[in-house]
């Protein structure tokens, strides 16, 4: 029975995850649906919903003081029980996105399926990159991210379902492609946005043998070992998300950070508009140390929501 529960692929073994998920839901539902489950200050009304639990949680949950678990687990415990890439001890992307799809630890060999699915799904249109090159070189990252995601509208499965009719109970099949799809192509996307913008318009094609994120690292431009930026981003998400230093974090004994790399002149922007110090500057300066990380970044960047450490994610 395990053996054909290895055999399945991702997607068969979300629908039957999903099957074993609505009856659960409906029941829920029609039976305790008008139970209160919480109450809600003004002050929490005011401070952005902060500790009130409005919605359902079954992949994600984010603690104000333990931080963010995936599937039940913390970051360090995902990162020990998923698969790990040959010659690395950091898990693969794929092995992850398949835990947060189906909640199951994926083996080797599912891992490696999904591997292969998002390599057959890499293929990015021309126009998008078209598109992306009309834009005007001091336009955000994130602006030309988003446009490039919204260009791909004519691509999307879900839209072509819909218009042609289908239930809500088909919804989740159109939809997982379109993730799937997307998941398979933001490396390149957003790789392609930083070459061209700050590394002189040389964009790095693509290696076919490399997994979704060392071929990311290597697009980017980034040498292998990659384990310093995956160590720098494990530290920075940690303290970002329980607001102090993270206990499990590796020690100097295990890890060292490699000095800065020689910083880059970006393109000079057309216009005045943009801020003087650009996000990949703020980046290597969190690549240099994480403490040397939060005075830059306060000091380049607007006011966040959050009071937690100014060193987090972007």
């Amino acid at each position: 029975m395990a053996k054909v529960a290895e055999k399945m692929t991702l997607k068969e073994k979300l629908f039957e995850k999903i099957q074993a998920h609505r009856p659960r839901t409906t029941k829920l539902n029609k039976e305790f649906g008008s139970i209160l489950i919480d109450q809600v200050t003004i002050a929490q009304a005011i401070g952005g919903a902060r500790g009130i639990r409005s919605l359902v949680t079954d992949i994600s949950y984010l603690d104000p003081e333990e931080g963010i678990r995936f599937r039940g687990k913390t970051i360090p415990e995902t990162f020990a029980a998923l698969p790990k890439v040959p010659g690395s001890e950091y898990p693969f992307v794929e092995g992850f996105f398949y835990f947060l799809m189906t909640g199951d630890v994926p083996t080797m060999e599912q891992t490696l399926a999904v591997v292969e699915d998002f390599k057959s799904r890499a293929q990015i249109p021309q126009y998008v990159f078209d598109v992306l090159r009309a834009m005007p070189r001091d336009t955000h990252p994130m602006t030309m991210f988003s446009a490039a995601i919204l260009a791909m509208q004519r691509e999307s499965n879900f839209a072509k379902r819909y218009a042609e009719g289908m239930t809500k109970m088909e919804y989740w099949d159109p939809m997982y492609e379109d993730a799937c799809n997307l998941m398979a192509k933001l490396p390149a996307i957003g790789a392609y946005i930083y070459r061209i913008k700050y590394k002189g318009d040389t964009p790095i094609a693509p290696d076919p043998k490399l997994d979704l994120g060392g071929n990311f690292a290597h697009m980017m431009g980034i040498g292998k070992p990659y384990d310093d930026v995956a160590r720098m981003y494990f530290i920075l998400h940690s303290d970002h998300e329980s607001g102090s230093r993270a206990t499990s974090r590796p020690t100097p004994a295990t890890w060292s950070p490699r000095p800065c790399p020689t910083p880059t002149t970006p393109i000079p922007p057309r216009s005045t508009g943009w801020p003087a110090r650009s996000t990949a500057w703020r980046t290597r300066k969190c690549w240099g140390g994480a403490r040397a990380c939060s005075t830059s970044w306060a000091a380049s960047s607007p006011p966040r929501r959050s009071s937690r450490s100014s060193c987090g994610t972007p």
